[in-house]
């Protein structure tokens, strides 16, 4: 099968989960025998080939004329249909000859690339990775909404989201929708590493490692997390961040503070997962309607469990009492289920039912999904 898969971003630019997410995606597909190739925004155009994947990279320099102006005006969003990009995804496309067009997040790529599947007769899976499409402008809304009818089948990691884009009137013509979820890769020998988490908690001493990993923002909650955090006043817990944002210099400020906060910065994947050996709960304060949560998988596939906000499609993955803790996004809810965990014997118990929950988030378990929805509409 040849799967033409595009994101406005692909590897080694990774802006978010979107672009984690279709790496993987692609890579699994090209180890299952697909023939796989990427279409994505970059300073120039080029192309070039990473980890047996041909890559097509096309310039997102921003044209100055009269509809790049009236989106900057409005809602920023110029390549609802630019007309430069349409004859390169054209061109592109008729070189590649793809069976199925799957796109992904489209802020740097034109919409225009669903009327061109629609044109060719070729098959298109959209998966909503964001809320871009939702423009709160009624007129951009209307016109993405109008390019939508081009799409074939709609996929979402959530519930929440592909909901959301429904009840809105997004994918009028679609033959399929459905929930899959987004994936991680279990490598290793799982059940030594829960094992040997289970013997770490139990022989360490009494302190437990809360970590919040992500962006520093506002709607990401982390200036919140870390105000609730230092009303704690227990000296077993530390909290470690591991990320970057706007909120960089405010937090710096505020862990000074407290000596039991830490910053260690963005790290790289594996540096990242080297820190999770020590850690025993992840927190996700998300303030905000989260598409799905890739974190909360980062923290079950290094065998830790975590706390979510009741936002988005987060409460999809999380089993409350069972693979972490589900609360609202008050002060006291936070306050408590922190509390919650300062025993160790309430993370213990946690370890088997995340162990048993992880396979369902396989990439394996998310090619299958994906192979399967490729050749019904093929």
């Amino acid at each position: 099968m040849k799967i033409l898969l595009v994101n406005s971003f692909y590897f080694p630019e990774i802006i978010g989960g979107a672009e984690i997410s279709t790496q993987k995606l692609a890579e699994g597909l090209h180890k299952k025998q697909h023939t796989v190739y990427i279409l994505c925004s970059s300073q120039e155009d080029k192309e070039e080939c990473i980890n047996g994947i041909k890559i097509f990279r096309i310039s997102n320099k921003k044209y100055i004329n009269n509809w790049e102006l009236l989106c900057k005006i409005t809602s920023g969003c110029k390549n609802i249909f630019d007309i430069f990009q349409y004859k390169k995804l054209s061109k592109i496309v008729d070189i590649i000859k793809p069976d199925l067009i799957h796109t992904n997040g489209l802020r740097e790529i034109s919409y225009a690339i669903w009327l061109i599947g629609h044109k060719k007769n070729i098959p298109i899976v959209h998966t909503l990775r964001d809320y871009a499409l939702n423009s709160k402008y009624y007129f951009l809304k209307k016109i993405k909404c109008h390019f939508t009818k081009y799409v074939t089948a709609v996929t979402a990691p959530s519930k929440y989201i592909l909901k959301d884009h429904m009840d809105e009137g997004f994918f009028p013509n679609v033959v399929a929708k459905k929930v899959i979820f987004n994936s991680i890769e279990l490598s290793g020998n799982i059940e030594k590493l829960f094992q040997n988490k289970k013997s770490k908690i139990i022989e360490k001493a009494n302190t437990i490692n809360f970590a919040y990993i992500g962006r520093f923002e506002n709607e990401k909650g982390t200036k919140w997390l870390i105000d609730v955090f230092k009303q704690l006043h227990e000296n077993n817990i530390s909290l470690n961040l591991f990320g970057k944002g706007s909120l960089l210099n405010e937090i710096e400020d505020e862990i000074k503070l407290d000596c039991r906060i830490k910053n260690y910065g963005f790290l790289d994947e594996i540096s990242l997962k080297n820190y999770l050996k020590e850690m025993d709960v992840v927190i996700v304060p998300s303030l905000w309607e989260e598409p799905f949560g890739r974190v909360i998988l980062d923290a079950y596939s290094n065998a830790i469990p975590v706390i979510v906000t009741k936002k988005g499609g987060m409460p999809e993955i999380v089993v409350d009492y069972k693979t972490g803790r589900v609360i609202s996004c008050s002060t006291k809810d936070l306050r408590e289920a922190i509390s919650f965990f300062c025993d160790k014997n309430k993370i213990l118990p946690m370890l088997d039912n995340i162990k048993e929950f992880l396979p369902r988030f396989s990439i394996d378990t998310q090619i299958e999904e994906f192979s399967n929805l490729y050749s019904k509409l093929i």
